[in-house]
């Protein structure tokens, strides 16, 4: 999402995958921080060691639901 913090303006309420999941906009910044301290470069998510994506995965199934 292109300007997210910019303003509430460029905000969504939810995202919903097509299997019915779902993700708040009170959730994104969960995802943000916890993505943030891996230390990897934007884009880089295939070189996260075995730990971090556990990690990810638990976040992830917290918060996408």
């Amino acid at each position: 999402m292109s300007n997210w913090y910019a303003a509430n303006d460029y905000q969504v309420d939810q995202f919903k995958t097509a299997d019915g999941k779902t993700l708040l906009d009170s959730q994104v910044q969960s995802l943000v921080d916890k993505m943030a301290s891996f230390g990897v470069d934007a884009g880089a998510e295939r070189n996260l060691t075995a730990a971090q994506q556990t990690q990810l995965d638990t976040v992830l199934a917290a918060n996408w639901q």
